[in-house]
């Protein structure tokens, strides 16, 4: 049987010249087109799978800061003494009772100056900085505190905590329209004596010496006014603290 004959049946049969079968073909691509189909589907599913991972796992996060968000909201009284009006079972406000160190701090005219010096009078002191962003928003505030109160018996007073010399502090009191007392402070004495660890942080201070309320960050005119005239007001001014003469505080070192 010659070769174009065995050619030819080859072709009859479905198989090449070289004696492959052309049924080969069809089935490797047929095999690679269900492998790429089933990779493909593979791929849908993990991607569905992932999808709806993440839409779960967004939702538990919606609702755990939903949570956190009521659960800031009611610890609220705890966090921000300032703030908040936690009331006794009378229906009172709770104030702080502790006797405020007696510190004497540098003025920007070189004297010296602590809360000794202002007995009798309310005082908002302020712990600032000229770098602090937050408190160079608060100090509108202080400002308009102390041109409504201070006839009243109130003082603001700003210590401004590593914020350069002097000079540098008065030049930035006149740019911003500081109109109050501001004293001079090391970190060291700020965090220890006053823990004012952050900036900015607020005493609210009674005639006796003694610190009634701490505000932490920036705080606006309506609270500290509401506080301070608490204070003042001799009929709803709290008591001061059991065993405890603020006059024979203990004196802390000279803040540089």
């Amino acid at each position: 049987m010659g070769e174009d004959e065995l050619e030819r049946r080859g072709e009859g049969t479905g198989h090449g010249p070289d004696g492959s079968s052309a049924g080969d073909g069809v089935g490797t691509k047929w095999v690679v087109g269900t492998l790429f189909a089933a990779a493909g589907l593979a791929v849908a599913v993990a991607m569905a799978w992932y999808a709806a991972e993440g839409y779960r796992q967004a939702g538990g996060a919606s609702d755990g800061a939903a949570e956190s968000a009521a659960g800031a909201r009611a610890e609220a009284p705890a966090a921000s003494e300032g703030r908040a009006r936690v009331r006794s079972k009378s229906g009172r406000s709770r104030w702080l009772s502790i006797p405020a160190p007696v510190i004497t701090f540098r003025t920007l005219a070189g004297d010296t100056a602590s809360l000794g010096g202002l007995r009798g009078r309310v005082v908002v002191l302020n712990f600032w900085a000229t770098w602090c962003p937050p408190c160079k928003r608060e100090i509108p505030e202080l400002s308009r505190l102390q041109d409504s109160l201070s006839s009243e018996g109130a003082s603001v007073v700003g210590v401004a905590v590593s914020s350069g010399s002097r000079q540098e502090i008065q030049e930035f009191g006149e740019e911003y329209g500081i109109n109050y007392p501001v004293w001079l402070s090391d970190p060291g004495t700020a965090a220890t004596e006053y823990r004012a660890v952050g900036l900015p942080t607020t005493l609210l201070v009674d005639r006796r010496g003694v610190i009634r309320r701490r505000y932490m960050g920036a705080q606006t005119y309506e609270v500290l006014s509401d506080d301070v005239r608490a204070l003042l007001d001799s009929s709803s001014a709290p008591p001061g603290p059991e065993g405890t003469d603020p006059a024979r505080q203990r004196r802390g070192p000279t803040s540089k």
